[in-house]
């Protein structure tokens, strides 16, 4: 889907190197699905990973087969994905850096106030009734859940700083009960 090289480089590999100590873990191309491999799936769960901030080519894509997953963590250009799908809009905001980011509502991913890194031309700054916001940064909803769904958003980069909040949702993706 991506024609940049470096999107693997620094957006995949480094989500890869967090998540291939888990087992029932597996790593895809959200390019090489359609809506009826989802089904074929071995997880219900997945992370949608960022890209490079010229590549906007998943704005194009008909991505709403995610939805018939249980657990998704959207990552950067994920989290518009997830907002996008639920109603939301993202708006035009670029921002680069280290920023401090507060959360404002309890959830399993992350707590307290905490510094993470942005990089990103486009966020949510309100939010339709199907999210919850969790996190923000300045007037940015730098993180959200779905409603009624274990489907994640957070506009930063946590492969770069907090990679624990990756760990955490891969631990609850595994403790679903059946």
């Amino acid at each position: 889907m991506c024609k940049y090289r470096l999107h693997e480089e620094e957006f995949v590999r480094p989500v890869v190197q967090v998540v291939e100590k888990f087992d029932d873990v597996e790593v895809f191309r959200i390019s090489e699905l359609k809506s009826e491999s989802i089904s074929k799936l071995k997880s219900e769960s997945a992370i949608v990973c960022g890209t490079a901030l010229r590549d906007f080519e998943y704005c194009r894509a008909d991505l709403s087969f995610l939805c018939g997953l249980r657990y998704i963590l959207g990552i950067c250009a994920g989290y518009q994905i997830i907002a996008k799908l639920f109603s939301a809009k993202p708006e035009k905001m670029l921002k680069i850096g280290v920023h401090e980011v507060e959360t404002i509502k309890e959830n399993p991913l992350f707590s307290g106030k905490f510094r993470a890194y942005f990089l990103h031309e486009l966020a949510v700054v309100k939010l339709p009734v199907t999210l919850d916001a969790l996190a923000v940064q300045g007037n940015e909803i730098a993180a959200f859940k779905v409603r009624g769904k274990n489907f994640y958003g957070v506009s930063f980069h946590p492969e770069v700083i907090n990679r624990e909040i990756i760990e955490n949702f891969v631990k609850l993706a595994n403790q679903r009960t059946e």
